[in-house]
């Protein structure tokens, strides 16, 4: 990114910015991080898993957000921090190849720590097309009115 120091959010406009079509960043983040994977020894396949299907997050989310400039602007920080995080493991789990060829598991203890803080939230982290739960019900939870307690979506 132009941008790698500031504010968040003057980060995650620079990155929808670098999401149009001239632009090939998300391809090389894909290319690398299916490099990776392509990499990573059978005893780390949890590991892979979760940087699998972070992958397909995001792809999700970057579809979204190139689809719809309004759900562009709203979600942006969560895509940024989502590959971010996605980036990081996958960056994780290529250390911890490396070092478990030599029988050193160590840095897989590393990468499965950050696997279950940063990739395991909510399945896309909330960047979903439509108005999320909190979003749904916010009067209620400001102002103590009701919710169905079936509502969980």
């Amino acid at each position: 990114m132009t941008v790698w120091e500031g504010p968040a959010n003057i980060q995650a406009l620079e990155m929808l910015r670098l999401l149009g079509d001239r632009h090939p960043g998300f391809a090389a983040l894909e290319r690398r991080i299916g490099g990776i994977l392509a990499m990573a020894p059978g005893a780390l396949d949890d590991i892979a898993d979760a940087v699998r299907q972070a992958l397909v997050d995001c792809r999700d989310a970057v579809a979204l957000v190139r689809g719809d400039e309004a759900e562009a602007e709203r979600h942006a920080r969560r895509l940024l921090a989502l590959m971010a995080d996605l980036f990081a493991a996958a960056l994780l789990l290529e250390e911890a190849g490396a070092t478990a060829a030599d029988g050193d598991y160590r840095k897989a203890v590393v990468a499965r720590l950050f696997v279950a803080q940063r990739l395991r939230p909510p399945p896309g982290r909330g960047i979903v097309a439509g108005a999320s739960l909190v979003e749904r019900h916010f009067a209620a939870l400001a102002h103590g009115g009701p919710v169905a307690v079936n509502d969980r979506s």
